[in-house]
């Protein structure tokens, strides 16, 4: 029924751990496809088509065995999957509790990251949780590619300003690049806005033009916690919300607070990252 399973196998006898997790990708989206869960958009295919991921059995006894995969079963396939460092495809085939944890994949990436522009580590922690639960293959129908869902043309302006002039749109599927143009542009954003994280996180989900064009409509006499409740837009609203919220829960498992949120509106000024 799952023929991925034995090669991935094969490729931990050989000490080929990415490639093994590869497979066990592959196995969570030949299970979905069996419940009959709409498809999936990964890889670098998924990076310049529309295409899903489907593996739809190709008989019904193979269904049926598919569909036998078991909670017990999906547990195990996920702790392999986490051992491998593969978190996003032990949360999607073994459940929303691989996530509650708020596990810190990727750490040697995040550090790095973190560093080149002089970042809070668990502030991206907190948007690749949002963004793509831990999953680095992941394409969202909008286009949005890999850990922190970055936009090939934002992909390419940020490749551009820090002179990585042999970026390719799929170079956001490998982690370390994408949290590397990740945190240069969450940096910048927190930059111009004076550092005001709520803001930098709606401009990164909405765009920054958003953001300038409703502080110019609502004023920036409106207290933070105000002119958040009148986004716009449901999803950046929601985005916020849930990205600070994670950002608290990395915070407290090294014991520190949420860092205090200014409540007044920086001024308006030319926004030399607003692509």
């Amino acid at each position: 029924a799952y023929p991925w399973l034995q090669r991935a196998l094969d490729l931990l006898t050989l000490r080929e751990g990415e490639a093994a997790s590869d497979e066990l990708f592959q196995t969570y989206i030949a299970w979905r496809a069996a419940l009959g869960r709409p498809g999936v958009r990964a890889g670098k295919v998924s990076v310049f088509t529309r295409d899903f991921l489907r593996e739809p059995p190709r008989t019904r006894a193979q269904k049926l065995a598919r569909l036998r995969l078991n909670a017990r079963q999906r547990q195990s396939l996920a702790f392999v999957a986490d051992q491998l460092g593969d978190r996003g495809t032990a949360v999607g085939i073994g459940g929303l509790p691989w996530a509650r944890s708020l596990p810190r994949p990727h750490t040697d990436a995040d550090m790095k990251a973190a560093t080149l522009k002089d970042l809070d580590p668990d502030l991206i922690y907190a948007v690749m949780r949002t963004e793509s639960a831990y999953q680095h293959r992941i394409v969202s129908r909008a286009g949005a590619v890999g850990l922190a869902q970055i936009m090939p043309r934002t992909g390419r302006a940020i490749a551009d300003n820090q002179g990585l002039r042999e970026h390719l749109t799929t170079d956001l599927l490998d982690p370390e690049h994408n949290l590397q143009l990740a945190a240069w542009y969450l940096g910048s954003l927190l930059q111009r806005w004076n550092g005001h994280i709520p803001l930098a996180l709606a401009s990164y989900n909405g765009g920054p033009h958003n953001v300038r064009k409703w502080l110019r409509r609502f004023g920036s006499d409106l207290p933070l916690d105000a002119f958040l409740e009148r986004i716009p837009f449901r999803e950046t609203r929601r985005y916020v919300r849930r990205v600070l919220g994670f950002y608290a829960g990395y915070r407290a498992q090294r014991g520190l607070p949420l860092p205090a949120l200014r409540m007044r509106l920086p001024s308006i000024e030319p926004d030399p990252v607003a692509f």
